[in-house]
């Protein structure tokens, strides 16, 4: 069974079981909710949602820090160039749990490339990722100026600064970003299919929240 089929009914299950046999108090619910949408934004970027169900592996604990940024780059960035090259060592610092040597590292480089909207954007997530999740001021203004550098058509500044938001909760701003470059990008775009999916199921634990409060 495709992984997010899995996600969202287990969500939706925890959910419904909770407000029909806890009777919780509204407040209570959209605590859950909150936490439910987090959950599955954390299995959109650190699980494999688009491939089948299968037996679990062991896995080796070493290098287990998971960076959405790393996990997604591939479908909003060139996998090649000398960006790209420098990328390997900041996401080898980030995986060791290493961020202020990624911060480091990327100010380096973008100090010999400053029009660098992909160094840009890995210096933002590598801010947050150093500040516990918390877009920080440094952060949001990398952010920013990757998207100043990047194409118009560029999707990637803009997807990852939404994935830190949501990562803070900001749940309805992730949203309204991520709509903005459905509705900006190319039908073919590569990355529609995969912002669709999750945004699919972000958008129906808000709905379910929105139809128990009234």
């Amino acid at each position: 069974m495709n992984g997010w089929i899995i996600a969202a009914l287990l969500s939706a299950l925890v959910f419904l079981s909770l407000w029909k046999i806890g009777r919780l108090p509204l407040i209570a619910l959209q605590a859950v909710a909150a936490v439910l949408c987090f959950g599955l934004a954390g299995y959109a970027w650190q699980g494999q949602p688009f491939l089948k169900g299968h037996p679990a592996e062991n896995i080796p604990k070493n290098n287990q820090q998971n960076d959405p940024f790393i996990q997604d780059r591939w479908m909003l960035f060139p996998h090649y160039g000398e960006d790209s090259r420098a990328l390997i060592t900041s996401d080898a610092f980030i995986k060791q749990g290493q961020y202020a040597y990624a911060v480091g590292w990327l100010k380096s480089e973008i100090r010999r490339r400053p029009k660098s909207a992909m160094l840009w954007t890995a210096l933002g997530d590598a801010l947050v990722q150093a500040s516990d999740g918390r877009v920080v001021p440094a952060a949001k203004l990398s952010f920013e100026q990757a998207e100043k550098l990047a194409p118009k058509s560029a999707a990637g500044p803009a997807y990852f600064y939404a994935v830190a938001l949501l990562g803070e909760g900001h749940l309805d701003q992730t949203l309204v970003i991520w709509h903005h470059l459905l509705d900006e990008a190319p039908e073919k775009a590569l990355w529609r299919h995969n912002i669709e999916e999750r945004m699919a199921i972000l958008e129906r634990l808000k709905n379910s929240l929105s139809d128990e409060s009234h």
